[in-house]
């Protein structure tokens, strides 16, 4: 029952979160919000990269557990992968941070995809 409630509480901070996006969205056309909105859309996106990271440090974390009970190289690739990928989202976080152009985030981001995406692969047809 108490998983329920927390889904619930879940459910309903999504849904208050994209209705005043929406609406600071839409208030844009009004000069008067927009450095309002652009500050809101900034935080907002740093709680998400945030939140987003600590996942994928998580799915790490576990990824890298089962591999050192199983021993399954697969795993081991899968780990690398959620590990590369938080390393990516750190960088995208110190991005936002400090505003835009002050890294070379963009390259970094897409060779990071790459081994992400070789990593994953590596794992799925390995044996």
């Amino acid at each position: 029952m108490g998983n329920m409630a927390n889904e619930g509480v879940a459910i309903g901070i999504s849904i208050v979160t994209l209705v005043l996006v929406a609406v600071l969205i839409l208030a844009g056309a009004n000069p008067a919000f927009k450095a309002f909105r652009d500050a809101y859309i900034k935080y907002l996106d740093i709680f998400i990269v945030i939140g987003v990271t600590i996942v994928a440090l998580l799915m790490f974390a576990i990824s890298f557990h089962a591999y050192r009970i199983d021993g399954n190289p697969r795993i081991a690739f899968v780990a690398a992968a959620f590990f590369l990928f938080s390393i990516k989202l750190l960088l995208t976080l110190l991005d936002v941070i400090s505003g835009p152009d002050k890294w070379l985030i963009d390259a970094a981001a897409h060779l990071m995809d790459f081994g992400i995406l070789a990593l994953f692969f590596a794992g799925a047809v390995s044996r």
